[in-house]
């Protein structure tokens, strides 16, 4: 199974999430096998990682910047890369953080990436051209 690449780009504003959400669900049902919980993992994920460029990346003054979104169904698995020109920022060189006994006693921040992991098979992060790359991926079953 490998579709054509269906992409998107937008605003890099909160008020483009549910476009962008909506956009990788709707590519993901119409080109893939996925369940609906498997794509429910997506969505969670996709609004994790787009609304972290959005606070992070641009500090919320991204209107004059574009997030590029691209899917794909593969013959494995449904591909879904989501691209920005903020400052570089390799999630995965920061540290995990610190498991707590209670959330009283949790740190803030971080969680976010654990989550992704846990939702997706495969999160895969690159700089390229100017610009920071998150590759997800999740497998058919």
């Amino acid at each position: 199974m490998s579709a054509a690449r269906r992409e998107l780009e937008v605003a890099a504003t909160l008020d483009q999430l549910q476009h962008v959400t909506a956009f990788v669900v709707n590519a993901g049902r119409e080109t893939t096998r996925l369940t609906d919980h498997q794509l429910y993992h997506c969505e969670l994920s996709v609004d994790e990682i787009f609304s972290n460029i959005i606070e992070h990346g641009f500090k919320h003054q991204g209107a004059s910047h574009t997030v590029r979104i691209s899917c794909q169904a593969l013959s494995d698995r449904f591909e879904i890369i989501i691209r920005d020109d903020a400052p570089a920022f390799d999630p995965f060189k920061q540290q995990a953080p610190a498991k707590a006994f209670s959330l009283d006693d949790g740190s803030v921040g971080g969680w976010g990436l654990r989550f992704v992991m846990t939702c997706m098979d495969s999160v895969e992060y690159r700089h390229e051209d100017g610009e920071n790359w998150i590759i997800l991926g999740k497998k058919y079953t």
